[in-house]
């Protein structure tokens, strides 16, 4: 859950699916009681595993020449305890681990307050960028000048790897804020990328996140996705029993399953066949009002009415055109 929560939040999910709520809460209740337990108990512990076995020769030693020990009993008795508490020191490792996942908690609590204050966004089914600035950790990387997405349009970014267009896509999107200039970005924007992450779960539940939907609607998202695999398909952690490009179209049915009206779609269909690819881009067309592909194939100008073309720091509009019904 914790590798996952971008992909949460990019899909809008402004309040956590059932298990991760779950699983928080009962980690929540039992947190300040084990951070105070596990700090004590690691401060003893280690101090006893290290103290006990030389205390113990020590004792031995001390006792040899009034007769009531030997030098091999005090050395044997010191292998013995050290034996014997080399189960604190798995326990040590353990509480390490724990930390580990403290510290990834604390990441998902980061995503999870950002969420009470979501992005900017407009009513209506419209992108308007003006004179932005974008860029990360207050580092520029890109300036567009002038962009305007209406219903119908399906815009394809291209240029070179690194040039900008995922900054350029997020910002569409609403997740992320320009460093100089605006962006306004619809209600209802969806942004998806390579990297969005599938749980340990079958093929409906990565669609529906847990969430409440209808069998009907995300069966449908499914159809639109091209999934062509059981939804009751095991997925594995990471996505580890689908291959690349079923991992694709279960992302995609995650996104199309909640009507955005914008979706931006990052590199999401580089592990499709070209059959399935274009089957897929065409029933996006179909069913969202505003669509942006980030891709290095040139699939999607087949269907694009607008090219943004990112090089140099700068998103130029190199084609624009009237949508095509």
């Amino acid at each position: 859950m914790v590798d996952g929560a971008h992909s949460l939040y990019r899909m809008g999910v402004r309040e956590l699916p059932g298990v991760l709520l779950k699983a928080t809460a009962e980690w929540l209740s039992s947190y300040k009681k084990l951070q105070l337990y596990s700090k004590s108990l690691n401060f003893g512990a280690s101090a006893i595993a290290f103290a006990a076995p030389y205390f113990a020769m020590a004792l031995g030693l001390f006792l040899t020449p009034l007769g009531l020990s030997t030098v091999g009993s005090a050395v044997a008795v010191r292998q013995l305890l050290a034996g014997v508490f080399e189960p604190a020191s798995q326990l040590m490792a353990k509480l390490s681990s724990f930390y580990q996942f403290k510290a990834s908690f604390q990441i998902v609590a980061e995503l999870v307050e950002g969420w009470a204050e979501p992005p900017a966004v407009k009513q209506g089914a419209s992108v308007v960028v003006k004179n932005a600035v974008l860029g990360h950790g207050g580092r520029a990387v890109l300036h567009v000048d002038s962009l305007v997405l209406e219903h119908g349009d399906f815009l394809w970014i291209r240029g070179p790897t690194g040039a900008g267009k995922s900054t350029l896509g997020k910002a569409i999107a609403g997740l992320i804020k320009p460093l100089e200039g605006s962006v306004e970005a619809p209600e209802g924007a969806i942004y998806i990328g390579n990297d969005d992450y599938i749980f340990d779960g079958t093929v409906y539940e990565n669609i529906t996140l847990w969430e409440e939907y209808p069998r009907e609607e995300v069966e449908r998202a499914a159809r639109l996705a091209r999934i062509d695999f059981p939804l009751d398909k095991p997925c594995g952690e990471g996505g580890s029993s689908l291959s690349e490009g079923q991992r694709q179209r279960v992302i995609m049915a995650r996104a199309l399953l909640r009507r955005p009206r914008s979706l931006v779609m990052d590199e999401i269909t580089s592990g499709l066949n070209a059959e399935v690819e274009e089957e897929v881009l065409e029933a996006v067309k179909r069913e969202v009002p505003i669509v942006v592909v980030i891709s290095h194939r040139d699939t999607a100008g087949k269907y694009a009415n607008k090219i943004v073309e990112v090089n140099n720091g700068i998103a130029r509009v190199v084609k624009c055109a009237t949508p095509r019904p």
